[in-house]
């Protein structure tokens, strides 16, 4: 089995992408993720493995658009402790879910 890699930068920019969506921050390069993914991104059509108009027909907006809106109302709502109110109101306080319960509940959901 052999593989054919047309452009041979793609695969170091690739390593780095992964490492560094893998990983919150790094030291080394203390960038987010979502920058870091950027940079890759940017960093692909420098080093000419991807053209411009290909990057940007790769874009899928709904998938972009669906976790923006989710980034957002996660951000909202951990500010206002709802998850911690629905951890302790479900979970802690409920006397009556034992685990054999939760896994039903889950695997019925």
């Amino acid at each position: 089995m052999t593989f054919d890699v047309e452009k041979p930068a793609q695969i170091p920019i690739f390593i780095i992408a992964w490492l560094l969506i893998v990983k919150e921050r790094w030291h080394v390069l203390p960038i987010g993720r979502t920058a870091g993914a950027l940079l890759m991104g940017v960093l692909t059509v420098v080093a000419q493995t991807l053209g411009p108009d290909e990057a940007f027909h790769a874009v899928k907006y709904d998938t972009l658009a669906l976790l923006w809106g989710m980034m957002v109302l996660v951000e909202y709502l951990k500010d206002d402790t709802l998850f911690e109110m629905f951890i302790d109101r479900f979970f802690v306080s409920n006397k009556s879910l034992t685990p054999s319960r939760l896994i039903w509940l889950l695997s019925i959901s």
